[in-house]
């Protein structure tokens, strides 16, 4: 199957990626999408990814995570580690790394 920006992609259901975006998560040489309908994986590079998002809403939070900004429901902090709870109920990392420009794109909102 074609999927997003024309990769291959294996989907573990069938899944429309046209829908909303959740966010991204690198497996090995693979990108796992996740969107309201579901998840797939793409054979594509992180950072060819992350350059096909950025005109999008959203923001790398990890080293090999991506968020939609509107997938985002809250942002938990446990001393200095973060957590974003998303739409979906996953809970993905905030690395030291990207935690200064998470919480001023979330707090901020």
């Amino acid at each position: 199957r074609v999927g997003l920006w024309g990769h291959s992609v294996a989907w573990s259901e069938e899944v429309d990626l046209g829908a909303d975006l959740l966010y991204l998560q690198m497996e090995d040489h693979y990108l796992r999408a996740t969107t309201a309908s579901g998840t797939g994986l793409i054979l594509i590079r992180f950072r060819d990814a992350l350059n096909e998002l950025s005109d999008y809403e959203g923001m790398q939070v990890h080293r090999s995570w991506w968020v939609a900004r509107n997938a985002v429901t809250r942002l938990n902090k446990q001393g200095r580690k973060i957590e974003l709870l998303m739409k979906d109920g996953s809970i993905i990392p905030v690395s030291a790394a990207y935690r200064k420009e998470v919480e001023d794109q979330l707090l901020s909102a």
